[in-house]
């Protein structure tokens, strides 16, 4: 039988009694816990026993033909069965099947940065330390007592922290999925990958399934529940020149009536707690926007606007055609409009998508944590006719403008391609163009299974600029005045 790894502060109880000495720096939070969802399974205590832990991890597979799925392992030679239910049943969730086990990736950056999250927002797991000591207290009891990690106990992974927002904003949240998921997770794990997961939990299943198992004293697990110490510990940020901004608690937290935000929000309309300053980048770069004066961001879910920022620049032979920055401020949508362009020095004339309403919901679906991608860009093309005089002018242009450059050059290879295919010949003394005839060795170049052509057949370069504004530019040389 292989012998598995126990972890003393994995399944922990946490500590929730008001009258010690450090819980007044946590009243507010062990307040909430005492009367959350997840107050039976992070509060009862239940002592596990190594043989049978040892029996069922070295035994356990996972029966995916039974609905719903299942975890089927066997104790000293009986048969236990683990599922979401039997987890819903002893740990007192008030959850249901029907529920998420992960929330939308949107929301939970959101709610965390209403904590003052001061750490990397995008990254895919979060480290408690950079939240201050109510907020990551409540990590830490998530992390202790739900969690599935045998170390690294600073660090959330993505079910802790949709967890954590699921508490706070008092969303649906299958936490039993969740501690489910997480045990078929260890199954999978092979050697010393694999450690006795869910002490507590699992003895709970295994003595409700099995009463009479033999048990002794010697076969305990120890488990190193919290204490008044362990909230003196939350306190400390070793390492941390200073202790992340304090935040009142919001939500759930501090309001037991309180109604989770509809769909993907994570604060209602009328919030009066601080709002996060959450911007779309515009133009590619990475300028932060709107730095905000207590206005939402494009998440459109707080009380304020949201700005986006659309700006451009083009550089062609007879000048610079310059884009004026249009500000689109509204509650409700977004329109790009107030694009205008001026030339110095010749005539530009520009085409851009005027009046195009984008819903404040369509923004709310792009990923602003995990990519840069931005909302407005434009992509400039200047077809310009030039004189031997401009010579030096050109050369900036094709330097400054890239992919029109290169389309010049295009176009000046076609119109050989196309004198070479035509001879002029003198018809009744008048000199006409007609379709060159073909020599016998271009025939047989034709027809050669091994011909290979002369011109660039690779497709032509993709512009660096994505293309979501369409902006076209031409400008020529003005005409001299006539003598």
């Amino acid at each position: 039988m292989a012998g598995y790894k126990s972890v003393p502060k994995h399944n922990i109880c946490a500590h929730l009694d008001l009258t010690t000495p450090n819980a007044k720096h946590y009243s507010d939070i062990i307040t909430f816990l005492r009367r959350s969802r997840i107050f039976t399974a992070i509060s009862t205590v239940h002592v596990p026993y190594l043989s049978h832990q040892q029996d069922f991890w070295s035994s356990a597979d996972i029966d995916c033909e039974a609905e719903p799925t299942v975890i089927r392992g066997k104790v000293q030679g009986h048969d236990i069965v683990v599922s979401a239910e039997h987890i819903r049943r002893i740990c007192g969730f008030q959850d249901s099947p029907d529920q998420p086990a992960l929330l939308d990736r949107f929301l939970v950056r959101g709610c965390f940065l209403r904590c003052k999250y001061e750490g990397d927002i995008g990254a895919g797991i979060l480290n408690k330390a950079f939240m201050s000591p109510q907020f990551k207290y409540l990590a830490h009891v998530l992390v202790h007592c739900l969690g599935s990690r045998r170390g690294g106990f600073d660090d959330m992974r993505e079910t802790i922290q949709c967890a954590f927002a699921a508490l706070v904003l008092n969303k649906p949240f299958n936490f039993s999925e969740m501690v489910f998921i997480h045990m078929k997770e260890n199954v999978g794990l092979k050697g010393d990958k694999k450690f006795l997961m869910y002490p507590r939990f699992l003895q709970q299943i295994i003595d409700a399934q099995i009463p009479d198992l033999p048990k002794i004293n010697a076969d305990i697990i120890r488990l190193e529940h919290m204490n008044d110490i362990t909230l003196n510990r939350v306190l400390s940020y070793r390492g941390k020149e200073r202790k992340p901004t304090t935040r009142s608690l919001f939500g759930h937290l501090s309001r037991p009536d309180y109604r989770a935000p509809a769909g993907r929000r994570w604060r209602h309309d009328d919030s009066d707690s601080d709002v996060e300053d959450i911007v779309v980048p515009a133009g590619g770069d990475d300028s932060d926007g709107d730095d905000g004066d207590g206005d939402a961001g494009p998440s459109g879910v707080g009380v304020g606007e949201s700005t986006v920022i659309v700006s451009t620049a083009a550089v062609v032979s007879s000048g610079v055609v310059e884009m004026s920055s249009g500000y689109m401020t509204t509650a409700a949508s977004v329109s790009m409009v107030d694009v205008s362009g001026a030339a110095t020095g010749g005539d530009a004339g520009l085409s851009t998508v005027q009046e195009e309403d984008i819903d404040i919901d369509s923004l709310m679906d792009l990923d602003f944590l995990a990519t840069t991608t931005t909302t407005v860009t434009t992509s400039v093309d200047a077809t310009v006719s030039h004189s031997t005089a401009g010579g030096d002018e050109s050369e900036d242009s094709s330097e400054d403008e890239g992919v029109a450059g290169e389309g010049d050059e295009d176009s000046s290879d076609s119109e050989e391609t196309h004198d070479d295919e035509f001879e002029k010949v003198d018809e009744g003394g008048r000199m006409e163009m007609r379709k060159r005839k073909r020599t016998e060795d271009e025939r047989e170049e034709i027809t050669d299974t091994l011909f290979i052509p002369k011109f660039d057949i690779s497709p032509p370069p993709r512009s660096s600029t994505p293309l979501s504004v369409a902006v076209t530019a031409t400008a020529s040389q003005p005409n001299p005045p006539e003598l």
